[in-house]
């Protein structure tokens, strides 16, 4: 059998939901940034914003609002710099666009500059201290970053404008899972379920913060229902499928793996939760195999060398075995 030690850790998963665009124009809210934030541009309203406002911009080339409709026309087809220039265009003809200023923030966070959304959402907040929806997507940056308690703050604040805002307790409870505050970190998810009772995300995170405090059940419960809100999430096939493996029910946990892979062939944990279900039933070659394909999508993976090494230790062939454990402990695995 199998070291008690699990082959792989359990990948929380972050739900810093980006923060959700603005129109752009003519927002009616008195905060600009309202609590409940508007619905993105239907995708077939696209390509029909973008002509309408290149159209209003040869005009008037000085028409901010032209610009930021088109930044985020621009944001909700994936064209980030073009997105940028544009929403960088209106805030430099009106420096007190709160809208612009706020959905350029949503799209340095989508190319991953923390820093420069950091920026624009703290400008954000000083154009208007009581908008929830700026403060929220302040504290999810800071928290990304790893500065908590600047984020709790932030989301603190978001909360006590918008007591509704399940975007707000569920940033709030990665902040206090990251300090290993597991009981506020429950509580928040909890209620960001309550408000939000069809959020994928909230159940997932909460599975997972069940599991790492070994409550098998509450997090099968947890996934199970991340996975009816959202089938085609693959890391809840997957951690759910390690906690049927920690309860012992194989056939449920391989066909959790199966389903994760289907889904993500690229995930590396999934092929390494698989191997681990074949070596304990003694099929060796197939736990090799999977631990290859692991090892494929991920070189560094610790977890894979380690499982491989046992299955090639179980094999007889022991070159191969030792190689994979030395590598195992080269990349800090400690059986």
């Amino acid at each position: 059998m199998l070291s008690a030690k699990p082959l792989m850790a359990i990948a929380l998963i972050y739900a810093f939901s980006p923060p959700p665009l603005l129109p752009g124009a003519d927002v009616k809210s008195s905060g600009d940034v309202p609590n409940t934030i508007a619905a993105p541009i239907a995708a077939p309203d696209v390509e029909k914003v973008i002509d309408e406002c290149s159209k209003e911009i040869s005009k008037n080339p000085r028409n901010a609002k032209a610009y930021g409709r088109r930044g985020v026309a621009y944001g909700e087809k994936g064209l980030r710099e073009m997105a940028i220039a544009d929403l960088s265009e209106a805030i430099r003809l009106n420096g007190n666009d709160l809208c612009a200023r706020y959905n350029r923030g949503c799209e340095y966070e989508r190319k991953g500059d923390i820093d420069k959304a950091i920026a624009d959402f703290a400008e954000s907040v000083r154009l208007r201290p009581d908008s929830a929806g700026s403060h929220a997507a302040l504290g999810s940056m800071y928290t990304w970053k790893g500065d908590l308690d600047k984020g709790i703050a932030e989301l603190d604040e978001a909360i006590r404008l918008d007591p509704k805002s399940s975007l707000a307790f569920l940033d709030r409870a990665i902040a206090y899972g990251k300090k290993g505050e597991r009981e506020k970190e429950i509580a928040d998810y909890s209620e960001a379920i309550r408000l939000d009772p069809k959020s994928s995300i909230a159940y997932f995170n909460r599975g997972n913060t069940f599991a790492e405090k070994h409550e098998t059940e509450r997090a099968i419960a947890d996934f199970t229902e991340a996975i009816r809100l959202d089938p085609t999430k693959a890391e809840a096939y997957r951690n759910r499928g390690v906690q049927f493996s920690e309860a012992g029910d194989a056939p449920r946990a391989c066909n959790d793996f199966d389903r994760a892979i289907r889904l993500n062939s690229k995930d590396a944990f999934s092929y390494v939760g698989r191997g681990r279900l074949h070596y304990e039933r003694g099929l060796y070659d197939k736990a090799i195999a999977d631990c290859s394909d692991a090892l494929r999508i991920d070189p560094k993976l610790a977890e894979a060398y380690y499982g491989r090494s046992l299955a090639y230790g179980q094999k007889g062939d022991k070159t191969r075995s030792e190689a994979d454990l030395r590598r195992a402990r080269e990349l800090g695995y400690k059986p």
